[in-house]
């Protein structure tokens, strides 16, 4: 076998060899639907008067962070529950009956695939990624 034809074949293998790694890794390998939350709270006042009805929302790559204010029992502990509805990830705080303590409740959500409502108790947002 001379030079020249070891070495088309050694660039036909190589060639072979790229195509099939640009093949495999073309093909949709996808992501499994996931859910994954972290609450924190934080007490802000022994009674509801100074209740702020407005939230916050920060969009980053790791998912969506909110910020908000609810009234909640006295010694609430970060109860809560977080799931998928279809297109609707729903919250919901357990409350319990003295609704009497201000907080301040961060959610963070990662989720796939993307949801576009968010509810939290008998409210919904709808979900607007900044990239949208």
């Amino acid at each position: 076998m001379s030079f020249d034809q070891a070495m088309n074949k050694k660039y036909l293998l190589a060639i072979c060899t790229v195509f099939c790694l640009i093949y495999t890794s073309s093909c949709n390998t996808g992501s499994k639907p996931y859910l994954k939350h972290k609450v924190q709270f934080e007490k802000l006042a022994g009674n509801c008067s100074n209740l702020n009805s407005k939230f916050s929302m920060v969009s980053n790559i790791a998912g969506e962070r909110y910020e908000f204010q609810e009234c909640l029992n006295t010694n609430y502990n970060g109860e809560c529950e977080v799931q998928r509805k279809g297109d609707t990830v729903v919250v919901r705080l357990f409350k319990k009956q003295d609704l009497n303590t201000l907080y301040k409740i961060t959610l963070d959500i990662d989720t796939y695939p993307r949801y576009n409502f968010l509810t939290i108790g008998e409210n919904t947002f709808s979900i607007i990624p900044v990239a949208n």
